[in-house]
């Protein structure tokens, strides 16, 4: 079969490469004696609906049967010494260790659009009730009215050994705040949105991403939804987030990468 040439979703560069997996030393490969059957997390069920290749391959060495993926890298693609490296710090079977890794890692960046502290107090404590609990909270603020220290100590209460940071504005531009924050931020993906709104589906929101990125392995570059927003960290640092007062969004449609931006209400439906 030909290597098909790709589009880098960045730079628009030709990527005459391709990567495929092999499922025959997969820790999580089910076998039948020296068959392979199938998946014990159900990946390859997932890319028989997304219409990948599978290819049934015989092993003339090892005399084994297994799965031979076109074109498509698994995410949940495992080899044994992986779980003996975790095992050896601690104890924990090969699902759980699996989800942990894939557990979603973002920041969240709460901006202040002049309300007031108990608007931030309900922010967090949205957080602090979420199944997926940011790594990393930020906190734009521009009314100076707000005591800097009860939002830290709420934060440790809330959301005992998460890191955050407050950032103090004096001008309007409360975006470049959201630069500064991202920029101090090591985590994949980071979401933000303003002190005065309330997200009734936050929660199912990170649920749905989270499925969609690890489960279906979909490309989520920019989610929206009303005045929440979520993006890769590196999308919002190509683009230079907010600098030179332009709006991210803007930037991805300008540069004509408007197919990376989605809504709440169609990532689970690419």
């Amino acid at each position: 079969m030909d290597n098909p040439v790709e589009k880098d979703i960045l730079s628009g560069n030709d990527l005459p490469y391709r990567i495929d997996t092999v499922c025959r030393d997969c820790l999580f490969a089910k076998y039948n004696g020296p068959v392979q059957i199938g998946c014990e997390v159900n990946k390859l069920d997932i890319f028989r609906e997304q219409n990948i290749e599978i290819e049934e391959v015989q092993d003339a060495e090892g005399g084994l049967e297994y799965f031979y993926l076109h074109d498509k890298l698994c995410n949940s693609f495992r080899t044994p010494d992986w779980i003996e490296k975790i095992n050896k710090n601690f104890k924990v079977d090969k699902f759980e260790a699996l989800k942990r890794e894939q557990t979603l890692s973002y920041a969240y960046i709460i901006y202040d659009d002049g309300g007031s502290f108990d608007d931030l107090a309900a922010r967090i404590k949205e957080l602090a009730a979420l199944s997926i609990k940011p790594r990393f909270v930020g906190i734009v603020l521009q009314n100076l009215a707000i005591d800097c220290y009860q939002i830290s100590k709420l934060i440790e209460t809330e959301l005992s050994g998460i890191k955050y940071k407050i950032t103090t504005l004096l001008d309007e531009n409360k975006t470049s705040g959201i630069d500064i924050l991202v920029d101090n931020n090591s985590n994949r993906f980071v979401g933000y949105f303003k002190s005065g709104f309330t997200s009734p589906v936050l929660e199912s929101f990170l649920n749905k991403i989270s499925t969609d990125i690890y489960t279906y392995q979909k490309f989520l570059g920019y989610v929206e939804y009303k005045d929440y927003t979520f993006t890769l960290t590196a999308i919002h640092s190509y683009f230079q987030g907010y600098h030179f007062g332009k709006a991210l969004k803007e930037k991805i449609i300008d540069q004509n990468h408007s197919y990376i931006i989605h809504t709440y209400e169609d990532i689970n439906s690419l």
